[in-house]
């Protein structure tokens, strides 16, 4: 296993650039009136993600937009968290 510390190395050298083929808002949990978490399913070069993130509403853009503060998961990584919670009895 990688340590914290190899796992920043590897982020700083990466693009932050995500181009996605193609994505479907699966759900909008509203927060507030001006943010909701929102879960979405994107693929990239064939591969799939459930990205789970926070949009807030840009008053001069008058639109909501997505936040720092989410994850990316693959879809192996959300079901493995599902299973966990099922085994916890919280789903």
């Amino acid at each position: 296993m990688p340590t914290l510390k190899e796992l920043a190395e590897k982020a700083k050298n990466k693009k932050r650039e995500f181009a996605v083929d193609s994505e479907k808002e699966i759900i909008v949990i509203p927060k507030t009136d001006s943010t909701a978490t929102v879960v979405r399913r994107l693929v990239r070069s064939g591969e799939t993600y459930i990205d789970i993130r926070t949009y807030y509403f840009n008053r001069s853009k008058q639109d909501f937009e997505p936040t720092k503060k989410g994850v990316m998961l693959t879809v192996e990584q959300a079901k493995q968290i599902f299973d966990a919670l099922k085994e916890e009895g919280a789903v």
